[in-house]
């Protein structure tokens, strides 16, 4: 019986380690260019990271490591579900029909703002 507990207490340890080891590879990576931090592996490094830590608890909980870890894995599994979803609609858009395009020399000019105000203000001169 004590050594499946010093196997599980050392297992857990080994657990947070590598979180540990997870959580800084994926900060180096996003400071020094190699990951980039709006992309999915960076999210799925924190959570993954987060997990191991928070199981790694088991044998020495602490409540305020224990809440930092949980609210690292909502944040994470939310931007996961952004990008997810942003990803989807960029297929769905990608998919539609593309309006036609309107060549330059057929396109109306703006009027200039100054040609506005003279014709505002000549308008408001024959109402009056």
């Amino acid at each position: 019986m004590h050594l499946i507990e010093t196997f599980a207490s050392h297992g857990t340890q080994a657990l947070g380690v590598l979180g540990f080891l997870g959580y800084l590879f994926a900060f180096a990576g996003l400071q020094f260019g190699f990951i980039d931090g709006n992309g999915r592996t960076y999210c799925l490094l924190n959570i993954v990271s987060a997990t191991l830590v928070l199981i790694s608890l088991y044998d020495a909980f602490n409540l305020a490591s224990a809440l930092i870890q949980i609210s690292w894995i909502t944040i994470g599994l939310g931007g996961l579900a952004l990008r997810f979803y942003a990803k989807r609609v960029t297929k769905r858009t990608k998919m539609l029909p593309k309006p036609p395009s309107q060549n330059a020399k057929s396109a109306p000019k703006p009027a200039h703002w100054k040609d506005q105000v003279k014709q505002r203000y000549n308008t408001n001169q024959m109402a009056a």
